[in-house]
């Protein structure tokens, strides 16, 4: 009786078993099919493992980039005034023009063309450019000039020069308007003692209309009947870099010209522009009309 239980009890395992191994019809719903469901949880750890990757750059190259220096750009300085012109120059720190010992850009209604009569200031006696500085330095300067140049004269020699204006709080007070004024008369108030350069006047006597000349025509003399360069000279004679800004109102002369009238901004900048032949290196600056 004991063998017979033992051997039912051996069968009743042997059969659950068989049953449960050959199983493979599952329906949906069942266990072992939300066992499966979890492993699709496990891709979702994958993804961690990309994140890990991207720390391997630690962040070192942007922290480098943050460090960099950018050297912004020059400005010129804020203006004050309305119907004017700013005339602004950045000087280089060392002396460019050895023989005046100064660094200078220069700002001039543009010279008749060749074929055109040149500007006649046969009855002017004075020209005066009204400024008012931005800057204030006691190196650096304003300086009017008038002067003749091919094809009435061989070179760019013969003019005159105004005496160097210096900006200086004394005698530029801030928002304050100063007259710079050449002196055209026959006993003319043109700087003696600057030497020529090309493309500057040179100094010496303002000579009438018909001044002298030599055999092939060409002027010998300073002759204001025959200007062809009509400029304000802005600069420094310190060898050290600056940024140097005037506002202009108005250009005046005492007496009249046939081809050249008095000029007031209000209006633009009514021809007035640099003169690229005396740009100094690095950033220069356009005249600007307010």
């Amino acid at each position: 009786m004991r063998a017979y239980s033992s051997f039912a009890a051996i069968a009743l395992l042997t059969a659950t078993a068989i049953w449960a191994c050959g199983d493979d019809d599952s329906e949906p719903g069942m266990p072992i099919g939300n066992a499966g469901a979890g492993g699709t949880a496990g891709a979702g750890g994958s993804g961690g493992a990309a994140g890990s990757g991207g720390s391997d750059n630690g962040g070192a190259p942007n922290g480098g980039s943050a460090g960099t220096t950018v050297t912004p750009p020059l400005m010129a300085p804020m203006v004050d005034c309305t119907g004017c012109v700013q005339l602004t120059a950045s000087v280089p720190a060392t002396i460019t023009d050895t023989a005046l010992m100064e660094n200078v850009v220069q700002f001039q209604f543009p010279p008749p063309p060749a074929a055109m009569p040149p500007y006649d200031l046969s009855n002017v006696t004075a020209i005066t450019w009204r400024v008012r500085a931005l800057t204030n330095d006691p190196s650096f300067f304003v300086r009017a000039l008038v002067q003749n140049s091919p094809p009435e004269a061989a070179d760019y020699s013969l003019g005159a020069f105004g005496e160097r204006a210096m900006l200086t709080e004394a005698d530029f007070p801030r928002g304050t308007w100063v007259d710079v004024t050449l002196d055209l008369s026959p006993a003319g108030g043109a700087d003696a003692g600057v030497q020529a350069d090309a493309g500057d006047a040179g100094g010496g006597d303002i000579a009438d209309a018909g001044g002298g000349a030599d055999a092939g025509g060409l002027l010998t003399a300073f002759d204001k009947s025959k200007v062809r360069v009509f400029a304000l000279n802005i600069g420094s004679i310190a060898p050290a870099a600056g940024l140097i800004s005037v506002e202009v109102e108005s250009v005046t002369l005492t007496g009249t010209s046939p081809n050249f009238s008095n000029v007031d901004f209000s209006t633009g900048l009514n021809g007035l522009v640099a003169n690229n032949y005396l740009a100094l290196p690095g950033t220069q600056f356009p005249p600007t009309a307010l």
